[in-house]
């Protein structure tokens, strides 16, 4: 029996808008502060942060930067291999 070893990330995190046209009404990107990007599923954001209809929108402020600090993995999709599942472990607001 082999174990896969899943490493969890942790970083502060900027969620935005995606800015891929095809893709934005379906996806959110992800700005780690090391420059990583990655994209979450809007349903997937909404399931984490709360059902909400539009989720930037409810945690917009005057800086219209919302920092998360979150713990994720990310793992090779065994239905597609070409593609990439993150999953959110841990999530919390970020406060200077």
């Amino acid at each position: 029996m082999k174990f896969q070893r899943i490493s969890t990330k942790s970083d502060c995190v900027i969620i935005c808008e995606h800015p891929n046209e095809k893709v934005s009404d379906r996806f959110y990107q992800v700005i780690t502060a090391d420059n990583g990007v990655f994209s979450l599923h809007k349903n997937y954001v909404k399931k984490i942060f709360g059902k909400k209809k539009d989720f930037l929108s409810d945690y917009d402020d005057e800086s219209s930067h919302i920092i998360f600090r979150i713990s994720w993995f990310t793992r090779k999709d065994p239905v597609n291999p070409k593609y990439y599942i993150t999953t959110i472990t841990e999530w919390s607001f970020y406060e200077e």
